[in-house]
């Protein structure tokens, strides 16, 4: 099996929310921008490292070295995954996303306010059905709107500052017609227990829960795609713990 290079789709407002090793001041314009972008791939490089770690040492599976896997993208940038596996010469191919580092997928908060907008509207549609007064409808509509982007905007933030949330997406593809044999995402709010055993000064930097929180998700991702193994015969039971 191959691992393709973990791909970051993940995004931060600051740097801050990604390191507490910073000196680029809040409001620093271009500068923090290149510089979230900067720890953003150099996480997506740490955590494609660690994953593949992770899975070369499942028994029975042998994982192409990242060096290769990664030449054989940065030749043919456009192939895609089953062309990629092909070239590779492996049965199927792992794609990893990271899309949420110190924060949920912006388009997840987005599609909660959508939805709580749309209720919203058909509320508001409703109540216009059975009171024939014009401002009661628009009243129980901006109730109900500003009710939806209190919760899940604000929601989102208070979230984001209280725990370390990071989310994994997945895709296991065939090499031979591209079919996708599993997919899975898995979101980690924070990993207490681990965090628990660091020093008290650990515990309060940005980067190192992240990292643990991290950990934790490509736990939780490599189990699940261990039972996807499983299950299309590319690796036999009884194996080792994992």
């Amino acid at each position: 099996m191959a691992l393709l290079p973990v791909q970051v789709t993940a995004q931060a407002r600051h740097l801050a929310a990604l390191t507490s090793q910073t000196d680029v001041a809040d409001g620093a314009g271009q500068d923090e921008v290149t510089a979230i972008r900067r720890e953003l791939t150099r996480v997506g490089e740490q955590r494609g490292g660690a994953l593949a770690q992770r899975l070369a040492a499942l028994p029975a599976l042998m994982l192409v070295d990242p060096g290769r896997v990664a030449a054989v993208v940065e030749a043919a940038p456009q192939a895609g995954a089953a062309a990629w596996g092909r070239e590779l010469g492996v049965a199927a191919v792992l794609e990893v996303t990271l899309s949420g580092y110190g924060a949920i997928p912006r388009r997840w908060q987005w599609w909660l306010i959508g939805t709580g907008v749309a209720e919203a509207v058909v509320q508001g549609v409703l109540v216009a059905q059975v009171i024939h007064n014009p401002w009661v409808p628009w009243a129980v509509g901006l109730e109900e709107l500003g009710s939806e982007l209190l919760t899940w905007g604000g929601g989102a933030w208070l979230f984001n500052a209280r725990y370390a949330p990071v989310v994994l997406e997945a895709r296991l593809v065939a090499s031979r017609d591209g079919r996708v044999l599993w997919d899975d995402l898995v979101m980690v709010g924070v990993d207490r227990k681990a965090l628990k055993r660091l020093e008290p000064a650990e515990r309060e930097r940005r980067e190192v829960v992240l990292a643990v929180t991290a950990s934790r998700a490509e736990q939780k991702l490599a189990r699940g795609l261990k039972k996807a193994l499983r299950r299309h015969g590319m690796i036999s039971p009884p194996d080792a713990p994992f």
